[in-house]
């Protein structure tokens, strides 16, 4: 079957010769495995089909066992994000992360979207690059129906506490009286106040798109972001990201 879809490549291997291994994200079947042999280099119309970063109309022959890319119709290629250490780990860790998310051929038309406005306002952005991937990483969350709770304690369900904490495992947030009278002792929980409590709050009441300028300072930045990795890798399994090493090696 012969098929025409939009879609973004998330990963791509060498294999030999001129093969080439593609996780394509596409909107019109989820996420596919495709092989492809369509030159790399040169000025080409399929030349750009198997670099990450790349969006546009993927022509693709699917079988029951297999899928081939035989064209490709630009719409954006997203390379200015390599262009800045920092905005490229940024954009590879969303694409890492937007793979692991995925099911294999399960179309998600609002998670696709939202992958391409991702890029677009990571590709304009100047600076604060990580807070706009923490937006992202908190609206996949949502849109797969796992974002964590944070409107309610998840244990008793009150609104107002003199103290919050996150605790991982327990999926959000939990009162003061709810900690102590568990006295969970677990490594997995996290002091949080009413600013982190806001910022999340505020991302996932609102769409993307108001992330475009907005900056979170640098302490609870870090500190957001690494609750999000512990809660992904506590409930989705979501860990060991390689992209994350780009970070590593800019800081040396």
């Amino acid at each position: 079957m012969l098929c025409e879809t939009e879609g973004i490549v998330l990963k791509k291997t060498d294999v030999y010769n001129n093969t080439r291994l593609l996780t394509l994200f596409t909107k019109g079947y989820g996420k596919l495995s495709c092989s492809t042999t369509l030159p790399e280099k040169g000025k080409k119309k399929g030349s750009m089909a198997a670099r990450p970063f790349s969006y546009g109309t993927y022509h693709i022959f699917k079988s029951r066992n297999s899928c081939y890319v035989n064209g490709f119709d630009s719409k954006k290629n997203f390379f200015k994000i390599s262009e800045d250490i920092d905005k490229y780990a940024c954009g590879a860790y969303a694409l890492e992360f937007t793979d692991k998310m995925l099911q294999d051929g399960e179309p998600c038309i609002e998670q696709f979207n939202l992958l391409v406005d991702y890029l677009t306002m990571l590709e304009r952005r100047e600076k604060n690059y990580r807070s706009l991937l923490i937006g992202y990483m908190i609206k996949t969350l949502q849109k797969s129906g796992v974002a964590p709770v944070i409107s309610e304690c998840v244990q008793c369900g009150c609104k107002k506490s003199d103290k919050w904490l996150f605790l991982i495992k327990s999926g959000g947030i939990i009162c003061e009286n709810c900690n102590s009278s568990n006295n969970h002792g677990d490594t997995l929980i996290y002091d949080i106040n009413f600013d982190i409590i806001n910022i999340i709050k505020y991302i996932l009441q609102n769409p993307l798109q108001v992330m475009a300028k907005l900056s979170i300072k640098s302490e609870p930045e870090e500190y957001i972001f690494d609750i999000l990795k512990k809660y992904c890798s506590y409930h989705l399994e979501i860990d060991s990201m390689k992209s994350e090493n780009l970070w590593i090696v800019e800081r040396r």
